[in-house]
């Protein structure tokens, strides 16, 4: 297996909840923008304004730029829960332990129903390779 590929893999893998995270946060975030904006009426004269998009430009700017990288994190996201899925149950099941709960191979083997910890290792590389095979090490950071 290449080393420079597994590293990648790993790292993509690692920094999955994280990713989710920030997915998280960002639409939160965009819909606590949104509802503070439209609340945020002043009286004027003439009538009713908003005061937060009196550049309207300014605005749709940043909510497109904003839009743009959310939609560039989902695709990530979604690109490696597909990769994970191309895993068998076990490989799946003992990556997710690893990366995604932090768990040492001595406490997968236990939560596997006490597997032994050499299948554990053969687990975690079996998927990394078949995580390279379907080119998990590719994907755009």
């Amino acid at each position: 297996m290449d080393n420079e590929k597994k590293e990648v893999v790993e790292d993509v893998l690692r920094d999955y909840p994280k990713l989710k995270a920030k997915i998280k946060i960002r639409v939160i975030q965009s819909f606590e923008e949104y509802s503070l904006a439209s609340i945020d009426y002043q009286k004027v004269a003439g009538g009713t304004t908003n005061n937060i998009y009196s550049s309207v430009e300014d605005h749709l700017v940043r909510k497109s730029k904003k839009k743009s990288e959310v939609v560039k994190m989902i695709a990530k996201r979604d690109k490696i829960e597909a990769a994970l899925k191309s895993l068998p149950r076990k490989q799946r099941m003992v990556i997710q332990y690893k990366y995604f709960d932090c768990l040492k191979v001595e406490d997968i083997a236990y939560e596997m129903n006490g597997i032994g910890e050499a299948t554990v290792y053969r687990y975690i590389e079996d998927g990394i390779s078949n995580l390279i095979d379907v080119e998990l090490h590719m994907i755009e950071n």
